[in-house]
């Protein structure tokens, strides 16, 4: 980013660790939106899958939010004082973000649940609360 030093952003360590888990739950989740496109009536199995791979995703982040660092902020001409302000602005910008992130997974399961609940109380013919 141009400015007085030039800062650069870039990631910090934690994501090579992640990288092959996050790999992995992004191939899954290509497949499970996949499988939701190609067969609309595979309800139970996509919510499932989609309840699933949201909760896989909580436990990645969880372990990531622990490593308390996720971007190493650097640049020419800054002062420490400078550097370190910026660098924990950045770290608490992406707690923040996975933060968010974490919560609308929860939220995601919550409502998938819901809507198998409801699935279920049709097929056996149960009135369901509105």
């Amino acid at each position: 980013m141009p400015g007085p030093g030039f800062l650069t952003v870039d990631l910090a360590p934690v994501w090579m660790v992640w990288r092959w888990p996050i790999i992995a739950y992004a191939s899954f989740e290509i497949v499970v939106d996949l499988i939701a496109l190609m067969r609309p009536g595979w309800v139970r199995i996509d919510g499932g899958a989609s309840i699933a791979r949201y909760l896989v995703g909580i436990g990645i982040l969880s372990q990531i939010v622990q490593a308390g660092h996720w971007v190493v902020v650097d640049g020419l001409n800054l002062s420490p004082p400078t550097q370190s302000g910026l660098q924990i602005n950045f770290d608490g910008g992406m707690q923040f973000g996975i933060g968010v992130a974490m919560a609308i997974m929860a939220l995601q399961i919550v409502l998938e649940a819901w809507r198998l609940r409801r699935v279920h109380l049709a097929q056996v013919g149960l009135p369901h609360p509105a």
